[in-house]
């Protein structure tokens, strides 16, 4: 299957369809980066390369060892593929054509391949990463892009927040202020 490192990418890490669409050999980097500069579209049935939506779109992103590895093995199954080619050769009907598959035969409800997005954005959340960090990774023009997207998420993040604070200032929470032996 041609798309499964774009599945994977795509459900592990955060570019938009069209970002991931635009990637050729030269944005993976040594370094276990992503280099993203630029956006596939179609346009009276012709395949472009656009500059991103926004300033902040053109960023780069460190990827997880295993995800580098999934996409240097796919792009060494390439066919002389050249150093402006892009590695996934698809469109966007076609990944959204594969995600509605995959959902399928998993007997879960359609998603939109955008979700995708949204959940590593809110898997970040969960694990405790702060909004400046996520807004950046996702390539939003500001914070307040991300938290007024993901900001319903973080209900529970003023108790922990109150909590940290006692521990800071040497207050146990259960127990009232630590003093020293």
């Amino acid at each position: 299957m041609q798309s499964y490192g774009a599945k994977s990418i795509y459900g592990s890490d955060i570019p938009r369809e069209g970002e991931l669409l635009a990637l050729i050999p030269e944005d993976i980097l040594p370094s276990m980066q992503l280099n993203i500069c630029k956006t596939f579209a179609v346009v009276d049935v012709e395949q472009v390369t656009l500059t991103p939506k926004t300033n902040r779109s053109k960023r780069i992103v460190t990827i997880p060892e295993f995800l580098y590895n999934e996409i240097e093995e796919h792009i060494s199954k390439l066919y002389e593929i050249k150093k402006n080619d892009r590695i996934f050769m698809f469109t966007k009907s076609s990944l959204i054509g594969e995600i509605k598959t995959l959902a399928a035969k998993a007997g879960v409800k359609q998603i939109r391949v955008h979700d995708l997005r949204h959940s590593h954005a809110s898997m970040l959340i969960n694990m405790g990463f702060d909004i400046l960090e996520i807004s950046r990774r996702l390539g939003h023009e500001s914070a307040k892009t991300t938290m007024d997207t993901y900001g319903h998420l973080y209900p529970d993040k003023d108790v922990k927040l109150a909590s940290r604070l006692n521990e800071a200032f040497g207050n146990d929470v259960n127990n009232g202020p630590v003093t020293s032996p």
